[in-house]
């Protein structure tokens, strides 16, 4: 402030002298003459754009960002980046030794070699289980033969034990003609004797008959069990394809299987090469070197892409109402100034408990400047509307009170007009960059002084400092 006085100073010195000699020029009694005006700075209302603004502290989170990881358990064999270095998708970062997906190979090869002697050994069950069902089927067909042979047998034999029956019936009727013919004297003993005889003899043949046809009903009866019993083994036989069928079935499947986990852990191996899978910049790598054992899913380092942000912003609840999508961001940079600009792109539907505070994200290019991770001093512009602005330097505080210097026509101690320094209460808003806003008490057109404020008074004659430099220079 002292300084600033001195300056002020200073120059009304200066100023004090030009316009003494100009006046010592024209007029020697210029110590009777009225007071002189001093030189000041004048400037010119007009409207301005007025922001309604509120000044935050946000987190920078890159858009685009991966924790790099191994997808395989191995040992750094190269390290090809640098921390520090832009990379593209897919520039090899560093190079494993895997240690154990080779031996997963050798074993998955071992269990298609085994998956493949299963499946010629379920090829041959199916191979025996079918020459099984071709045998029933052999026996089927000569069982069938055996059965109508049988039914054939039994029906001669049930012939000749119809006609036994029949020659019987005969035989008993000539034995009992011969009983009564003997008593009659009609024939001899003989005769009797071989009627007897053929009697007995057709007993016999009945006898026998009845014989051949239980034996011929048996023999059909085992042909038909036996039938049967080829059918069952002929399902059986069927039951063993299928079980055989599907068995190969199986081991096909597990051959495929197998080759696929050839695939899949040969497919581990050619991750052995981690490579990028963004565009950015890596981070740091210098803990790692060659001989360190990497894990799978470790994150060993990253890679950000700082071309596009997510400014994060914690807003109090109380502006919820204020909030919308859309509303322009502004980062403010070291000196002040308003820096990258981005609009509001998400507000979270929640208030956090505890803080009570609502996240709000502003998504934007960055121009290279900024981090991931970066703390940084934002200004959320709720309303633009037109008004005056006047520079903070030229406000002058009395008790609660706020004065600017306003040029106003005004007359002399000789009764001339001339212009002088009129001080003017005014009420102003908040500080924009390094001016004020006026709320009231100034209205576009009208001149406030700029300089040497600190040592005007009330009604105190002034001139242009523009104006006097540009008479002096026509008058040299």
């Amino acid at each position: 402030m002292l300084k600033r006085i001195a300056y002020h100073k200073r120059d009304f010195a200066i100023g004090a002298v030009m316009i003494l000699l100009v006046g010592c020029g024209e007029n020697k009694q210029a110590a009777q003459a009225p007071p002189q005006a001093i030189p000041v700075a004048f400037e010119q209302l007009s409207n301005s754009t007025l922001i309604d603004s509120s000044d935050f502290v946000g987190t920078l989170e890159a858009v685009t960002k991966v924790a790099l990881a191994s997808q395989i358990d191995g040992r750094i064999g190269s390290i090809y980046a640098t921390s520090g270095q832009n990379v593209a998708v897919g520039e090899k970062i560093l190079r494993l030794v895997p240690l154990k997906q080779q031996a997963q190979v050798n074993q998955a090869k071992a269990q298609v070699g085994q998956a493949k002697a299963d499946l010629v050994q379920s090829e041959v069950q199916l191979q025996s289980a079918q020459a099984q069902k071709s045998k029933t089927i052999d026996a089927i067909a000569q069982r069938r033969a055996d059965i109508a042979q049988s039914a054939a047998q039994l029906e001669g034999k049930q012939a000749d034990l119809i006609k036994a029956k029949s020659d019987l019936v005969l035989a008993q009727k000539n034995y009992q003609r011969s009983q009564f013919l003997i008593k009659e004297g009609a024939i001899s003993q003989q005769d009797l004797d071989n009627k007897t005889a053929a009697l007995e003899n057709t007993k016999s043949s009945v006898d026998s008959a009845l014989k051949n046809k239980d034996a011929a009903q048996a023999s059909l009866q085992a042909s038909k069990e036996a039938l049967n019993s080829a059918y069952s083994d002929q399902k059986i036989a069927d039951k063993q394809i299928q079980a055989a069928q599907a068995n190969i079935e199986n081991k096909k499947q597990a051959i495929d299987a197998s080759i696929s986990n050839v695939g899949a852990v040969n497919q581990d191996l050619k991750y052995n090469t981690v490579l990028s899978p963004i565009t950015g910049t890596v981070g740091d790598l210098s803990s790692k070197k060659i001989g360190d054992i990497l894990t799978s899913g470790t994150a060993f380092t990253t890679i950000v892409d700082n071309s596009k942000l997510n400014l994060n912003i914690y807003v109090p609840v109380e502006k919820r109402n204020q909030l919308k999508i859309g509303l322009p961001v502004e980062i403010i940079k070291a000196n002040e100034s308003p820096g990258n600009v981005g609009k509001i792109t998400f507000i979270s539907p929640t208030v956090n408990q505890d803080s009570q505070v609502i996240l709000v994200k502003v998504t934007f290019n960055n121009n290279g400047d900024l981090k991931d991770s970066q703390y940084v001093k934002t200004r959320i512009i709720w309303n633009k509307t037109t008004g005056i602005l006047i520079p903070t330097s030229v406000v002058s505080n009395i008790g609660a009170s706020d004065f600017v210097f306003v040029v106003e026509k005004g007359k002399n101690s000789d009764g001339k007009e001339t212009q002088i320094a009129k001080q003017r209460l005014v009420k102003l808003g908040k500080i924009q960059g390094q001016q004020y806003q006026v709320l009231s008490g100034l209205k576009p057109g009208e001149q406030i002084i700029t300089s040497r404020t600190q040592i005007l008074a009330n009604g105190m004659p002034v001139i242009s400092e523009a104006l006097l430099q540009k008479s002096l220079k026509k008058g040299s």
